[in-house]
């Protein structure tokens, strides 16, 4: 499962929902964290299996390959719809929360990780 976590992750989608946050300072320093993590985890793994995924889950890689464009379009949806909602001065907006509620759910599943 560890493997398959860090082959769905993209540090590009990583920068863009830091964005979200106003802070440059926490943004920055919690960017870094995220992205020192994912490294190393992914060193790690190549060194405990021995080689990188792309010689060994090619399957797996396919699968993530072909629902990326979709996956992307659904990630940048959310990313709108959540600096709108952040930017709601009541958090009371019911229908952005659903429509946010929605496309986390379609996220969850196109990632099939619903854990």
């Amino acid at each position: 499962h560890i493997e398959t976590n860090i082959l769905n992750a993209d540090l590009q989608l990583m920068q863009q929902y830091a964005w979200l946050v106003k802070s440059d300072i926490i943004r920055n320093d919690f960017l870094k964290l995220i992205t020192d993590e994912y490294k190393l985890a992914k060193e790690q793994v190549i060194d405990l299996l021995g080689e990188e995924a792309e010689s060994r889950r090619y399957k797996l890689l396919d699968d993530v390959k072909r629902r990326h464009k979709a996956l992307l379009k659904l990630h940048h949806l959310h990313i709108i719809y959540l600096n709108q909602w952040r930017q709601t001065p009541e958090k009371q907006n019911y229908q952005l929360q659903d429509l946010l509620l929605m496309i986390t759910t379609a996220l969850s599943s196109g990632l099939k990780n619903t854990g």
